[in-house]
């Protein structure tokens, strides 16, 4: 039976859009995603309301995967896009493994505490936007995403990478700015990324740049902005590709600013 033909009543449809409507406020609260929940039960249940169908899935499309929900079984295999930001979930579903052929997944702001290890199962990501969640770590089968090229992890609370995350081969932009837990070491899992053009490590409290940063001969940006560091390796110096390096608000010491400008002249940005 195809679920999405049985009827609400007037009253149960208010009651699930009532569930569903955002805070007046925009502020999360964990009781609005038990909200979304409720009325995610409800349709477990019920069917899904044909005038909700369309709206469901753009703005709860994880939501909609994490359910099961019969009206949307045999879309996932065929999404490549999903964005899902600005949400209030607080975890990712494990059957995310259905979403095989995605090539870019936005999950800024929202308040996900944990990544499953079927991430790992989304082979043909390029792009991961998770800025602003609550991720404390990410799980060793992250380095399984071999395509991904775009990586954006600022705001979050994490102060290590899985080792795995040295296998990401083809990452070309990678985010790590303005950690919650105070970042002071970059984590020498990145030098390891050949592929890297872009390395963003802005308003952390990273006190040095080990030289193995020689390693990245296709970084181009080199953006330490709002950290704590004084002197420069050596390893940077022979970075002769770098077309931009934003140092604004470190303690430079006079003579480390010299020998910047020297090597890398206006392509040092205070």
């Amino acid at each position: 039976m195809d679920l999405s033909t049985k009827t609400y009543t007037e009253e149960e449809l208010q009651r699930v859009e009532q569930l569903l409507a955002p805070p007046e406020d925009g502020i999360y609260t964990p009781e609005y995603e038990q909200e979304i929940r409720q009325a995610f039960e409800i349709f477990t249940q019920k069917g899904i309301p044909v005038s909700l169908k369309d709206d469901l899935l753009n703005r709860f499309p994880l939501y909609s995967l994490e359910y099961e929900l019969p009206e949307y079984e045999g879309i996932w295999e065929g999404l490549t896009y999903i964005d899902a930001s600005f949400g209030f979930m607080s975890k990712l579903p494990h059957n995310i493994s259905k979403l095989k052929n995605v090539e870019e997944l936005h999950l800024r702001s929202n308040k996900i505490k944990a990544l499953p290890p079927e991430i790992g199962a989304l082979g043909q990501l390029h792009t991961l936007n998770l800025f602003k969640n609550k991720l404390l770590s990410l799980p060793k089968e992250f380095g399984n995403l071999q395509n991904l090229k775009s990586l954006q992890l600022g705001g979050n609370q994490l102060n290590e990478l899985p080792k795995s995350f040295s296998l990401l081969h083809k990452l070309e932009y990678l985010a790590l700015q303005n950690m919650k837990l105070e970042l002071s070491e970059i984590p020498l899992e990145i030098f390891n990324l050949k592929s890297l053009q872009e390395l963003v490590l802005n308003d952390n409290h990273i006190k040095s740049i080990p030289d193995e940063i020689n390693q990245l001969q296709n970084l181009k940006t080199l953006s330490i902005s709002d950290n704590q560091i004084n002197q420069f390796p050596e390893g940077l110096f022979a970075l002769g590709q770098l077309e931009r390096i934003y140092l604004g608000s470190n303690p430079v010491k006079p003579e480390e600013v010299i020998k910047l400008e020297k090597v890398f002249g206006d392509k040092v940005y205070w």
